[in-house]
């Protein structure tokens, strides 16, 4: 009787270690997936543009990085900033590229979100986040009230298309507030 509860005893010992190292294993896949997505991400926001970081005194809580882009010639392009907003899981940063004089949209990225991957996937889409190229600032959804370029709703993601427009408007905000140039 006591051999057969060691003999137990050892297999569930070598069951749970087992399964802690899949799960270990598992779990280094999965962040280095990660990882490279978010790389992937980083370039898209950037295609062709070289961004060099910004120091700025006293961002707001909603702005996280700051960067200056440049072409391939060197020549300045505008400016890149990281705005935040909530989505309905999750914070969503938004990567938004302005032209030089801070009011016309060049492009956004989605940097990151927490969101579910049905949602995240529906603000990551083009069919979002193109809507953006060349638009002035500041952006609002089709149908609301106001003078601002018009955006269409992803449904299925409200919040999460809200927390977009929310971020891009940030940071236009940001923008506008600070008068000095910063190249």
């Amino acid at each position: 009787m006591e051999e057969r509860m060691k003999n137990r005893w050892l297999s569930v010992t070598a069951l749970t270690l087992s399964a802690a190292l899949l799960m270990a294993v598992s779990g280094c896949v999965g962040n280095a997936m990660l990882q490279q997505r978010d790389d992937a991400r980083r370039t898209t926001a950037g295609a062709a543009v070289t961004q060099r970081e910004l120091t700025v005194e006293n961002l707001p809580q909603n702005i996280r990085r700051v960067f200056a882009d440049y072409d391939s010639a060197g020549e300045f392009v505008g400016y890149t900033v990281q705005a935040v907003a909530r989505g309905l899981y999750s914070d969503v940063a938004v990567n938004v590229s302005v032209t030089p004089e801070k009011n016309v949209l060049r492009r956004i990225a989605i940097a990151s979100h927490g969101e579910t991957e049905y949602i995240g996937d529906k603000i990551e889409k083009p069919s979002l986040t193109e809507q953006f190229s060349g638009r002035r600032l500041p952006v609002k959804f089709t149908g609301e009230d106001g003078r601002a370029a018009q955006i269409d709703w992803i449904s299925g993601a409200t919040y999460s298309s809200r927390a977009v427009v929310d971020a891009v408007n940030a940071a236009y905000d940001f923008l506008k507030s600070r008068q000095e140039a910063w190249v």
